[in-house]
């Protein structure tokens, strides 16, 4: 059996075909993460008829991304400078 699955890292996202298996977990094919299923989209014997969907799917994510505003950069506040340790100049006698 063939299913439907969505990789569930925010960057990546893709949806994709994979083979069930009893332990329900995969490898994303675009970036490589290991994770379970989360949810299973869609299923059947042949991996030829969800392709299509797959497409479509990711079309239609892909469009979505596009269409959003790009994020906002996050403001995170600058550390302040550590002073230097003072330097003893004096000379040793």
């Amino acid at each position: 059996e063939y299913i439907i699955v969505r990789c569930a890292v925010q960057r990546c996202s893709i949806h994709q075909v994979i083979q069930a298996n009893v332990a329900r977990k995969f490898v994303c094919k675009i970036c490589n993460e290991k994770q379970s299923f989360v949810a299973v989209l869609a299923s059947s014997e042949s991996a030829r008829d969800l392709r299509p969907v797959v497409q479509e799917l990711n079309l239609k994510h892909g469009m979505a991304r596009e269409a959003a505003p790009p994020p906002q950069p996050v403001s995170r506040p600058v550390p302040a400078a550590r002073p230097e340790p003072a330097t003893n100049t004096a000379a040793w006698d």
